[in-house]
């Protein structure tokens, strides 16, 4: 949770974007009422940033959603997934790029986003694993 945080309030003073959004799972396990979010929430305002929104979902209600809502959260874990497990930096990054068009443009939606994997990274050679993220 250190590095996460981190990561995101480094993220968030580097982009300086306004009305940025977080979506962060959470589980009724370890994160038992959403603590990690507001967790984050709290060292995000902290620092100074303003006008960010922490989306936190339980991913054991996830059951009861239709395909539609979980979609857009879906694609970005595993878009997120396919991004760090590339190998080449250069295809880390512009693969970055070509994802947060879709998002920006609207398509962030099933057909759109395996279209784009298929055609521009259907040779993704798997990073190896450092420890380090």
């Amino acid at each position: 949770m250190t590095a996460l945080t981190g990561d995101i309030i480094r993220k968030l003073q580097t982009e300086r974007s306004n009305n940025a959004k977080v979506i962060i799972p959470c589980n009724e396990g370890s994160d038992v009422e959403g603590q990690y979010s507001r967790l984050l929430e709290t060292f995000i305002s902290n620092s100074g940033i303003r006008n960010t929104r922490i989306q936190s979902f339980y991913i054991e209600d996830m059951i009861d959603k239709e395909w539609e809502d979980l979609e857009p959260y879906l694609l970005n874990i595993i878009a997120g997934d396919i991004i760090l497990a590339q190998e080449n930096s250069n295809k880390r990054r512009n693969l970055l790029t070509d994802v947060r068009n879709l998002i920006k443009n609207g398509k962030m939606n099933e057909a759109d986003f395996f279209e784009l994997i298929n055609n521009n990274y259907s040779s993704i050679s798997k990073r190896k694993d450092t420890g380090r993220r």
